[in-house]
């Protein structure tokens, strides 16, 4: 499976890549620590770059449901009240 060539190419130490994708199929394939989700801030525009395996909310998300699961859902970009957490799972 390419995802398996992929991680084993990373794992590695010899190679970084960046894949991007709105695919949960792909997303079931990784776990929190392999992603980094890129948004836009809606004030300004500018990308923001996130890591879900450092949100502790996500994390609880995670122990229920697959990356996939959680981007189908909305949680992985959904906002919390102040616009930039996530909400409580």
């Amino acid at each position: 499976m390419l995802i398996s060539e992929i991680r084993s190419a990373v794992e590695s130490g010899q190679t970084q890549v960046i894949v991007t994708t709105h695919s949960p199929y792909l997303l079931d394939q990784l776990t929190l620590s392999h992603l980094v989700l890129v948004e836009r801030d809606p004030k300004s525009g500018a990308p923001t770059f996130k890591r879900p395996a450092e949100d502790k909310a996500l994390v609880e998300w995670a122990k229920k449901f697959a990356p996939g699961a959680l981007y189908s859902m909305g949680t992985l970009s959904k906002r919390g009240e102040d616009g930039l957490t996530p909400a409580e799972p």
